[in-house]
């Protein structure tokens, strides 16, 4: 019952369509009621699945591993890999840094060999809307609805970019296509 709450809270949502879940858990504490319910309810149904397919991952980081005992095992989190970090002190950020880097190099790719990746739900959109745009008007065959597709076209750019207003655009034509000015 109390799982099912959970799997309709926003966050729960969130954790859905997430591509990398960074879960980070006090490792002082790993014995705690609530860090066994988070890993029991959030990581534990996360490994479960077939993460590769869906194109989920998920990094488990212990913080606090300064409180661990040097001498003698932890208690770790189970069966899951973890990375032990200390935000004190700085040990194991070198390697939290790299897992991150090599998980969203599998997420995103290499910019510099492949096609650029969309991070933002709105850049798909206002592309995707420039492209329509697009397509309309070099299908149109009135003028006035070629013009008006450029406009729509040229409004979701502007959405992208954040620039260019029409006062821009007619101080470049003015400066660049009018002669005698």
């Amino acid at each position: 019952m109390r799982f099912g709450f959970r799997k309709r809270l926003p966050a729960s949502l969130k954790l859905e369509q997430a591509e990398l879940v960074l879960a980070v858990l006090d490792a002082s504490d790993l014995a705690s009621p609530s860090s066994r319910d988070f890993l029991d309810t959030v990581v534990d149904p996360l490994a479960r699945r077939d993460l590769t397919e869906r194109g989920q991952r998920l990094l488990l980081v212990l913080n606090k591993s300064d409180l661990l005992p040097a001498e003698g095992p932890y208690p770790g989190p189970g069966p899951h890999p973890h990375l032990l970090l200390s935000c004190l002190t700085g040990a194991g950020l070198d390697g939290l840094l790299a897992a991150l880097q090599k998980e969203l190099a599998v997420l995103c790719g290499d910019p510099s060999t492949g096609p650029p990746l969309l991070t933002r739900a709105r850049h798909h959109h206002h592309l995707q809307c420039c492209l329509d745009a697009l397509g309309h008007y070099k299908g149109a065959v009135d003028l006035a609805l070629a013009a008006e597709a450029l406009r729509v076209a040229r409004r979701h750019l502007i959405q992208l970019t954040g620039g260019g207003g029409s006062q821009e655009i007619l101080d470049v034509i003015f400066q660049d296509f009018c002669v005698g000015k």
